[in-house]
C-alpha cells in the first residue's frame, strides 16, 4: 500500500482500524509450515499468514490496513 493510499484510507469517514485483538483473532489457525493461508481482516482486507519452515514461527500481515504479526 502506498503512502497516498494509506492517507486516503485513514481520511475516509467510514474507515475503522481493527484492534490488535480483532487482527490476531482473525488469523487462521494452522500448523503446516511454508504454506500461505488467507483469511478476511476486520478492515475488509485479506490476512496472509505463513509459518516459517525452519522454526514454525507465525508471520501474518493484512494487505489493506498493514497490520502485522511476527512470532
Amino acid at each position: 500500500m502506498t503512502d497516498e493510499e494509506w492517507k486516503k484510507m485513514k481520511e475516509d469517514d467510514n474507515y475503522i482500524a481493527p484492534s490488535v485483538l480483532e487482527f490476531i483473532s482473525a488469523i487462521p489457525d494452522f500448523e503446516d509450515r511454508g504454506t500461505e493461508h488467507t483469511a478476511p481482516c476486520a478492515c475488509g482486507g485479506t490476512i496472509h499468514a505463513t509459518r516459517a519452515k525452519y522454526n514454525g514461527h507465525l508471520h501474518a500481515y493484512c494487505d489493506k490496513c498493514g497490520a502485522r504479526l511476527i512470532e
